[in-house]
């Protein structure tokens, strides 16, 4: 995988880049130094590229300072995400049953490679008959599933749905 610079303050953002954010993908659409309490800084504003709501959209911005302070990151590149699929061929390594309460921290974290190690033994679990697939599993599934779906759409130039069917049909061939 392509190193993430930890220190997001050194990344050069501006107009027209993508940000991740919650699985979410946006685009800056601004970039603007303001004075917030005395102190000039600077800000980026962005908006989601797959809006769900058609009517509305959300508008969010934050100081360029701040960002260090979130998980907010740059789009993996295209190479990256296809590695990604094809490790949702192979069979995890890891038999241990899913601990919730970690599956529910990696989905706060927007780490790509720790959701879809989670996915894949959530899979796993599914395909089991043996295994209760409970209902908060199925969530965390569709969580997981979701948070990469739009990120995986943007840098294959795919709509979410058509990325969604990809990771299913990806996973389906671990099967």
């Amino acid at each position: 995988m392509a190193k993430k610079k930890k220190n997001n303050e050194d990344l050069d953002f501006k107009v027209g880049d993508t940000l991740v954010r919650f699985g979410r993908v946006y685009r800056i659409f601004k970039v603007k130094n303001k004075k917030v309490n005395g102190n000039k800084q600077k800000l980026i504003y962005f908006k989601a590229v797959y809006p769900k709501d058609h009517h509305s959209q959300v508008t969010c911005s934050i100081p360029i300072d701040n960002m260090s302070k979130t998980t907010i990151r740059k789009p993996f590149a295209k190479a990256d995400l296809k590695k990604i699929l094809k490790r949702f061929r192979r069979t995890p390594r890891n038999k241990k049953k899913i601990n919730v309460k970690y599956a529910k921290e990696a989905l706060k974290d927007n780490s790509l490679e720790k959701m879809a190690q989670f996915i894949r033994r959530l899979w796993r679990e599914k395909q089991d008959p043996e295994i209760n697939f409970s209902t908060t599993k199925k969530r965390l599934f569709s969580s997981f599933i979701n948070r990469i779906k739009e990120e995986l759409a943007y840098v294959l130039d795919l709509n979410p749905d058509q990325a969604k069917k990809k990771i299913m049909l990806s996973l389906e061939k671990s099967s």
